[in-house]
């Protein structure tokens, strides 16, 4: 059984370890996606702008149209006014020609709102343009350094992990799924016993609960957090024997971090203990 809590600690300390990377890994994905959709949006909206002013365009051109046959009719009203033969055939001449003025003037007036419409929107392209361009060029940046980033990451993933599927294949089923599920709910599913203190959670531990836990005869879980608990001492002369094991130097080594120790003594103080 101590062999079993040994490989717990083990497979905790590799996933603690490894808890940033993978966070920053889960991360990067889902802020470049933020800022692509941002690129996306304001590409939809560059696009409305660009088939609003070809609107626009094409009615100021279809206004010219009329405009232009408007004239046209004009024209032709004033060659019937020159040409009437008493005062009945020159009032509606006269009539038709007001009609055609009228409209024309709207038309003028109508030209020059689509044509001060069609300035502005011009304008506002340019900067929605400049914007674009500037945003899609942080977009490639962005992107391709989050490229370069996954690659270092999945690749200090790899190194923090080495030997995990080790541990993993040498738990129980049972024992491994437990472990996960209250590594899902807690972050970290094995804590040190030290002082009979619960390192995770703080609690006092019982202290028939505390001894037990030097013996190492079976798994057992905080009554507060629930995470698995162990005493370094009761496991220490495993790290000797484990191949998968490699110590910290001492001067990166973490707080409470295990130090290489001799077997025997370590046994002899186990069982003193």
């Amino acid at each position: 059984m101590k062999e079993q809590i040994y490989w717990l600690v083990r497979l905790s300390e590799i996933d603690d370890a490894a808890s940033s990377v993978q966070q920053e890994l889960s991360d990067l994905p889902t802020q470049l996606e933020e800022t692509r959709t941002s690129h996306s949006r304001l590409q939809l909206l560059l696009e409305g702008e660009k088939k609003q002013l070809a609107e626009a365009e094409a009615l100021l051109l279809q206004q010219k149209q009329e405009a232009a046959e408007i004239g046209e009719r004009l024209s032709r009203a004033k060659g019937k006014g020159a040409k009437a033969q008493n005062a009945r055939e020159m009032e509606a001449a006269e009539r038709e020609m007001d009609g055609l003025r009228r409209n024309a003037r709207d038309k003028e007036e109508e030209q020059e709102r689509l044509n001060a419409a069609i300035g502005e929107k011009r304008e506002t392209m340019a900067g929605r343009q400049a914007k674009f361009d500037d945003f899609a060029a942080l977009y490639e940046k962005e992107k391709a350094s989050a490229e370069k980033r996954i690659a270092e990451l999945q690749a200090e993933l790899a190194e923090k992990t080495q030997g995990r599927d080790n541990y993993v294949g040498q738990l129980p089923k049972t024992l491994f799924k437990r472990y996960e599920r209250i590594r899902t709910k807690m972050g970290n599913a094995v804590v040190e016993a030290k002082d009979g203190t619960c390192m995770g959670c703080r609690l006092q531990l019982p202290p028939q609960q505390y001894n037990l836990l030097f013996r190492g005869n079976e798994v057992d879980q905080c009554p507060q957090c629930v995470r698995i608990l162990f005493v370094r001492d009761a496991i220490a002369e495993f790290y000797v024997s484990d191949p998968n094991y490699q110590a910290p130097p001492a001067q990166e080594a973490e707080e409470g971090a295990p130090e290489v120790v001799d077997a025997e003594k370590t046994v002899t103080a186990t069982s003193e203990a």
